[in-house]
């Protein structure tokens, strides 16, 4: 798969089980005129899961590929885009429009899931 661009149209964060399961997503695509979402690639999401040791998780897709699992080296984030560069240098660049309270909040997750693993650079 080649590095992966794309403009998120909506972006989540959610929190499980009292704090220890963190998930972020980047949707590029999103389908509400139904009960279910649908969310149509390019899509990705990293989540940390503190019942169990390790680095986060990650899962991304595009129009024709599904990988994850790679380790991150390091993220940089923006006020309007995220970059996530991987260990084997494959990046994953997102732009996104979101409020500034929605800013802070994908912020603080992300600080929370990099923890020890990788830097959270903000530019």
């Amino acid at each position: 798969m080649e590095n992966l661009k794309f403009n998120a149209l909506r972006v989540s964060c959610y929190e499980d089980l009292g704090g220890d399961i963190l998930q972020v997503y980047f949707e590029s695509v999103i389908d509400d005129s139904t009960d279910d979402i649908e969310t149509v690639y390019p899509t990705f999401t990293i989540s940390q899961n503190y019942e169990f040791p390790g680095p986060p998780y990650t899962e991304w897709s595009d129009d024709k590929d599904y990988d994850g699992g790679k380790d991150i080296k390091k993220i940089e984030l923006k006020r309007k885009s995220i970059l996530v560069i991987f260990k084997d240098n494959f990046t994953i660049e997102i732009f996104f429009e979101i409020d500034e309270k929605e800013f802070q909040n994908l912020q603080t997750f992300l600080s929370y899931i990099s923890g020890k693993y990788f830097p959270l650079v903000m530019k």
